[in-house]
């Protein structure tokens, strides 16, 4: 099942622009297209995974500057 006419993201866009669309519109799941042909799918998950992994690369240096 899924939404008839989805919000979609071109390939050009950008990781903030795609961010910006997931909360401005509501949604979890967000499309990416290059020229109308489905090339993946991103997710709010995506970007909280990508959050914790730089935070725990930035505890990291912090830890080894001790």
């Amino acid at each position: 099942v899924m939404t008839a006419n989805p919000c979609t993201m071109e390939t050009s866009s950008n990781a903030m622009d795609a961010l910006r669309l997931l909360n401005d519109a509501g949604i979890r799941h967000l499309p990416i297209v290059d020229h109308g042909k489905l090339m993946g799918i991103v997710s709010r998950y995506d970007f909280r995974q990508m959050e914790h992994r730089r935070l725990d690369e930035e505890s990291g240096f912090f830890e080894t500057m001790r």
